[in-house]
Formats: structure tokens, C-alpha cells, sequence
């Protein structure tokens, strides 16, 4: 089955951008995305909704420079403790080093994420620690943290506002105070997606939101 053909109930929801990734990201066997393809990419495309999409390619509203900020100055601060405590060193923990990520994204290598959490996101800029061994799992975790991203990008300076009313929201509703927290449960629902269906492209790989901000588009 080619690109153009696409399946017939969800035709609706191809569009050129799609059939366009579709032609250069090959399915398992190699060849053209079967009907089940189709399905399993359009359930990604689901959870990655448009309002996320649109700013995939973007910086991002205003104010999200504040969490990137945050960001580059917990990179330094983690270089600083690794200089200073022998026992990261004893231990085997590399020095924090920064480098770039798909889509714009600062990665900040052996930095300092919320303890707990192998990967915590400060608007562009994501703090991985300890790094996965498994590189599908490296790659799926990436893909949580892009998420993330794109919610930051998305709601610029208010993001931790929403993200603790989501916590709190939560509690409310009775359930855990970070699973319940709907940018975690979005993350999470493409993780595990990934994770049963590896041959999916990574989210930066979607064609974005037809109604993209071209004022703010990332520099190539």
C-alpha cells in the first residue's frame, strides 16, 4: 500500500505533510505503511494533538525563555557540584555537558533532573541523568521529554502554573499528584505508544499544525 493510498476511514485525517513523512519513513518490512501502520501512526498523531504540533519547529511563546534560563544555569550549577564532590566522581558520574538536541532542544547530559526522574525539561533545555543504557529506551525517553517541550513551547511563561494545577487537579480527583497530572499523562500515553510500536517516528519527526506561527520558526 503507497503513501497515496492511505486508509479509506481515516483519509479525513492524512494530510500532505503525513504522506510526505509516510514516503520517507519506511515501515518495519521495509516497504510502504500497511492499513495497521496507518492506524497505530494516526493514534500518535492523536495523542500529540494540533495544539502541540503547531509549535513543533518553533521557539516558542513568550516567557519560555524564563525555563530556559533555569535550564542553562542548573547546567552550570551541576558542573560546579561535579567539580567539587569527589564521590560523583568515585562514582563514575561524568561532568555535565550540554549538547543539541532534535527540533532545537538543549540537551544537558549528566545534569541535574528532579530527583526521581531520569529526564526533567526546563522549557528547550532537558536534563537527562542517569543516561538509559537501551537506546530504544534513550529514545522513548527523549520523545517524553520533547513532549514536554512542546507544552512548554505552547504555553510560554504560564507552563508551571498549568503543570501544578494539573498536580493539584488531580489530588482533587483522587488520583497521584504526578500520574494524574494530564501533561504527564500525555507524555506518558506517547511513551508507552512508542515503546509497543518502535517503527513510529519520533514526534519532532510529525508534520506540524497547518496554523504554525512562521514569525517564530526555529533557524535551521
Amino acid at each position: 500500500m503507497s503513501p497515496e493510498a492511505a486508509p479509506r476511514p481515516a483519509a479525513a485525517e492524512v494530510g500532505a505533510g503525513d504522506r510526505a513523512l509516510a514516503a520517507r519513513w519506511r515501515a518495519p518490512g521495509g516497504g510502504a505503511w500497511s492499513s495497521r501502520e496507518w492506524e497505530e501512526y494516526l493514534a500518535l498523531k492523536q495523542l500529540v494533538t494540533a495544539s502541540l504540533r503547531r509549535w513543533i519547529g518553533q521557539r516558542g511563546r513568550p516567557g519560555v525563555f524564563l525555563y530556559d534560563a533555569v535550564g542553562r544555569g542548573l547546567a552550570v550549577v551541576a558542573r560546579l557540584v561535579w567539580r567539587v564532590r569527589p564521590s560523583w566522581r568515585r562514582a563514575g558520574r561524568p561532568a555535565a555537558r550540554a549538547e543539541q538536541g532534535p527540533d532545537g532542544m538543549r540537551l544537558v547530559l549528566a545534569g541535574l533532573p528532579i530527583p526521581g526522574n531520569a529526564g526533567t525539561t526546563y522549557g528547550n533545555t532537558v536534563h537527562l541523568w542517569p543516561a538509559p543504557e537501551d537506546p530504544e529506551r534513550a529514545r522513548v525517553l527523549l520523545n517524553h521529554e520533547y513532549v514536554h517541550v512542546l507544552q512548554a513551547r505552547r504555553d510560554g511563561a504560564v507552563f508551571i502554573v498549568r503543570y501544578l494545577a494539573g498536580a493539584w487537579g488531580a489530588r482533587r480527583r483522587g488520583k497521584h499528584y504526578y500520574w494524574g497530572i494530564p501533561y504527564e499523562v500525555q507524555a506518558y500515553d506517547v511513551e508507552r505508544l512508542l515503546a509497543a510500536h518502535p517503527w513510529l517516528p519520533d514526534v519532532w519527526e510529525l508534520p506540524p499544525a497547518d496554523d504554525a506561527p512562521p514569525a517564530t520558526r526555529l533557524a535551521p
